[in-house]
């Protein structure tokens, strides 16, 4: 799993040109965030090293509690990581440091007056969750376990996905809220009852997207 420090994200103005010499040692992940002052756009760079690795003694303990980690490979337990540290900006610079439903909605409400909804990527996610969650006119087992309820059921999340003429701020409400379930699921220890199986697309896909919200 991916570790991060404070030489692993860099912020550099938006005119800041990518650095191509290292780009098959490094895996890089762009996106646009504003500080809070608002005075300037930056491009946030967060270079993933392939040599990092959780340290050993942490992979160790949980190996020993959750033995179905050790059965992840790297690639999986990085997917995990990227979201986990991709959400937390998320939260943080999006959503002012805390989010449940409701500051999802005012998120979609402030996007759509500033119409910057077109600018997350929901023409690729959108897609993915519905063969994941909604096939043959019918939700999957697989939306089960997102449990919508702990969340109140926003009416949005089954809109966006079985709605074709849903407005897009109810679809960029339902794409954020099923991320939402994702990181709750992750970090309150629903995904580790289903040994974390059949996650590593979730996790990528859901990364991708928030990185194309900020």
């Amino acid at each position: 799993m991916s570790r991060f420090s404070l030489s692993n994200v860099a912020f550099a103005a938006t005119n800041s040109k990518l650095d191509k010499d290292s780009q098959d040692d490094k895996e890089r992940y762009t996106t646009r965030h504003r500080d809070k002052k608002g005075d300037m756009a930056c491009r946030l760079i967060v270079v993933m090293h392939k040599e990092l690795a959780m340290s050993p003694e942490i992979l160790e303990w949980i190996n020993r509690r959750a033995p179905e980690f050790e059965n992840l490979d790297e690639s999986e337990r990085n997917a995990i990581a990227d979201f986990s540290m991709v959400w937390s900006l998320f939260e943080g610079t999006a959503l002012g440091g805390f989010c449940n439903i409701p500051e999802i909605r005012k998120l979609a409400e402030k996007l759509a007056a500033q119409n910057k909804i077109e600018h997350c990527n929901m023409n690729a996610y959108l897609p993915y969750l519905k063969q994941r969650y909604f096939v043959n006119g019918e939700l999957t087992h697989h939306f089960e376990h997102l449990h919508i309820e702990r969340s109140g059921n926003p009416a949005e999340i089954v809109e966006a996905l079985c709605n074709e003429g849903a407005s897009e701020k109810t679809k960029l409400i339902g794409c954020l809220g099923i991320i939402f379930r994702l990181r709750n699921n992750l970090f309150h220890g629903d995904k580790w009852q289903y040994q974390l199986r059949d996650q590593k697309p979730n996790f990528i896909n859901a990364t991708k997207f928030l990185m194309s919200c900020m």
